[in-house]
């Protein structure tokens, strides 16, 4: 285990509460990503490409998601509560693509996700083309940042 104070608290409590995982808890882990993978090469033979909201709310404060929280629990359910889609496709090892397709009134990029079939990263890169055509992003900036 690492020491006090050589990592974050959130690597730190993760990693303890790591060693009481056990070999039959990792296998059921597995067995409930291998089938959310099976579910989603169903969902992917009748459709190319699922969209998902890219994040589950506009960007946080600085310091929102801190790892040196003291509340591991709370840190984790702050991730899951902003970035609810991607760990899905994390899971099933599927191929998806956040793409800035808009800005907020404010100037702040909003995203979609487009997850794609097993393997099929082609599909994807020629949505992304498309969809860039049609809304350009390239010289689009978040607030903040000084024009080049």
């Amino acid at each position: 285990m690492p020491e006090p104070g050589e990592v974050e608290n959130v690597v730190a409590a993760t990693a303890e509460k790591g060693e009481s995982i056990t070999g039959y808890d990792v296998f059921l882990a597995q067995s409930r990503m291998h089938q959310a993978a099976r579910r989603m090469a169903n969902y992917h033979e009748q459709h190319d490409v699922l969209l998902t909201p890219g994040l589950g709310h506009m960007p946080p404060k600085l310091g929102w998601l801190n790892m040196m929280m003291d509340d591991v629990d709370e840190y984790w359910d702050r991730v899951a509560a902003f970035s609810p889609f991607t760990v899905w496709f994390n899971l099933t090892g599927q191929p998806a693509i956040s793409l800035p397709v808009g800005t907020t009134e404010e100037g702040f990029p909003v995203s979609i996700q487009a997850v794609g079939r097993f393997g099929d990263e082609a599909t994807l890169f020629r949505l992304s083309a498309q969809l860039e055509e049609v809304m350009p992003w390239r010289d689009r900036k978040p607030v903040g940042l000084p024009a080049v």
